[in-house]
């Protein structure tokens, strides 16, 4: 009799951890496509742009590439206003779209940049089953970063093609930028150091849970549907495995307010780096709040960090 009813426990638990797992392994791969209107309202809320100005930005280009896996990732061009051999490639976090990203567009626009923008994987009108939080990102971004230098006529011209992302984007810069063929400058607004810190702590924060015993069983899930785990998508072992990147520049952002990627992040992230490297930690923003917290400043700092070293 008790062994029945210590099996029915027993299978009860069994099949709430399965549950909660998959739920947290579904809204991390599979986040609804937030819409254009919806985008556009957030950063109106967040004072990046007035009613009706980011509806204006219209693109001059629009073109799409496709992945190594096979999907298509749609991108456009906003085209400086002279001819230029210098590019910004500018990477959305989770959830958005990449007109999200521009608010950053301006800084390099006034700078006489080309700017790039994409809809990552499984936003925006790019296709994509699932969203991998910058383990196949990493390499989407690094197929624009090739498309940029073409279009700027490499390896017969010189040319410099930078990214800078924001979120998730953030880590997707930084793993990019630590990979082959990587970009000539990276610019990390709030990345996660590790996804496997980032989901716990999530966990956390979001569902009230502890880490144990979901963790196991979610990335069991995870490696099942979307074929990769937790220590398959960490900028911090990359640095640390590319012995501090010492020649890669890299302004890394964060805001001391930010409650879904603590602002530890960068500091762990910052203390891995070595040579060409630079910091803003900006008081009281929230997550990707830095430039709207503080606007003169962020663009006062991407310039001095893009003078410093020569871009």
């Amino acid at each position: 009799m008790w062994l029945w009813i210590l099996l029915i426990i027993a299978l009860i638990a069994a099949a709430f951890i399965f549950t909660v797992s998959w739920m947290l392994v579904k809204l991390v791969i599979t986040p609804e496509r937030s819409s254009l209107e919806e985008v556009e309202q957030l950063e109106i809320e967040r004072g990046n742009f007035a009613p009706g100005e980011m509806a204006a930005m219209l693109p001059d280009e629009e073109g799409s590439i496709i992945a190594r896996d096979g999907v298509r990732l749609d991108y456009c061009w906003h085209r400086a206003a002279e001819p230029t051999d210098k590019v910004c490639i500018l990477a959305h976090g989770f959830w958005v779209r990449r007109e999200s990203e521009l608010k950053y567009a301006r800084i390099y626009m006034q700078r006489g940049y080309d700017v790039l923008l994409y809809h990552q994987r499984n936003s925006g009108t790019s296709e994509g089953k699932y969203c991998t939080m910058g383990y196949l990102e990493r390499h989407d971004l690094a197929a624009l970063v090739a498309l940029a230098r073409r279009d700027k006529g490499y390896p017969e011209k010189p040319c410099t093609v930078g990214v800078h992302g924001d979120s998730m984007g953030g880590a997707t810069v930084l793993l990019c930028g630590l990979g082959e063929n990587p970009p000539d400058f990276v610019v990390a607004d709030c990345p996660f150091a590790s996804l496997h810190d980032q989901l716990m702590y999530n966990l956390g924060t979001m569902k009230h849970l502890p880490s144990w015993p979901f963790e196991g069983p979610a990335e069991w899930i995870l490696r099942a549907r979307a074929g990769f785990g937790y220590a398959d998508v960490s900028p911090l072992d990359e640095l640390k495995r590319a012995n501090g990147a010492p020649e890669l520049p890299v302004l890394f952002i964060h805001g001391t307010a930010d409650r879904l990627i603590p602002y530890d992040n960068t500091l762990r992230l910052y203390d891995a780096k070595r040579g060409k490297k630079a910091l803003y930690i900006c008081p009281g923003a929230g997550h990707v709040r830095s430039i709207s917290t503080d606007r003169e400043k962020y663009y006062a700092v991407v310039n001095e960090f893009l003078d410093k070293y020569g871009f």
